[in-house]
């Protein structure tokens, strides 16, 4: 896909489920669209992931983005599988579409292309024990070591003591402390 930097980026409201027949008509139509996908196991977590099935699903269920000038949005509304395009009133109350900056596209792309939506490839990830210490590696905290107070059932997120208090985050923001 190539994005071209003077066009606005639009975001569309799809249909329930609907994004990949929403980007099959957007495309029939010859608008430029995106649609950021991720990478899921498929059914309950099992003990060996090496047998679930991988399943493709859009990051940001309900949207899709499409670049392009006002006519091609007023065009884009009209596919069945697209119900709306986000929007914001003006001061004399008109429904403006919102325009993204290309730029913000390119980094979901760029995201995307790293496998940070890719759930499967840290299937075999840490699952740090309670009482275990550990330090933070993403987000308002990285850096900061803590000790895990509990995890949740599904083992996707940490509760953490930390100087600052508790806090709670997604099992795969920490690595063992060293």
């Amino acid at each position: 896909m190539t994005i071209k930097a003077s066009a606005p980026w639009f975001v569309l409201r799809t249909a329930t489920r609907q994004e990949a027949r929403a980007m099959a008509g957007l495309l029939e139509a010859g608008i430029e669209a995106y649609l950021p996908m991720m990478t899921r196991f498929k059914g309950p977590p099992s003990g060996d992931e090496a047998d679930r099935e991988k399943v493709q699903r859009p990051a940001l269920e309900g949207y899709v983005f499409i670049q392009g000038t006002h006519a091609e949005v007023c065009l884009a509304v009209e596919i069945e599988a697209i119900h709306a395009v986000v929007s914001y009133r003006s001061n004399a109350g008109r429904m403006i579409p919102m325009p993204i900056p290309a730029g913000e596209i390119t980094k979901l792309q760029d995201r995307e292309l790293a496998g940070e939506f890719d759930e499967t490839a840290n299937a075999r990830r840490y699952r740090p024990g309670k009482g275990e210490r550990v330090r933070v590696t993403k987000g308002l905290f990285t850096g900061y070591i803590a000790e895990v107070i509990a995890m949740s059932p599904d083992e996707r997120r940490v509760v953490l003591a930390m100087p600052q208090g508790r806090a709670e985050m997604k099992v795969d923001n920490v690595e063992a402390a060293a």
